[in-house]
């Protein structure tokens, strides 16, 4: 059964590390992420690799994608592989 979840709080976090550039600096997501680890705790790292991994889940009822990448706090749009 699905159930909505809400994002960690390092979810907000990226929202703010997604600047206007990031899509010019970083050829895709995952890539600018890697400039996002050092700014995070371990413990950060796991909540938002496991909130990306939910998110990500193709079984997601419709339109939750959008609206959990909308309260990531950044109106950026990014490129995906």
């Amino acid at each position: 059964m699905y159930r909505e979840r809400k994002p960690p709080k390092v979810w907000m976090k990226l929202g703010g590390f997604m600047h206007q550039d990031y899509g010019v600096i970083y050829p895709d997501f995952w890539s600018g992420l890697e400039g996002f680890w050092g700014a995070i705790s371990s413990a950060e790292r796991d909540d938002l690799l496991e909130f990306l991994s939910y998110v990500n889940n193709c079984h997601l009822i419709g339109g939750m994608q959008k609206k959990y990448w909308a309260l990531r706090s950044s109106s950026n749009t990014i490129k995906s592989k």
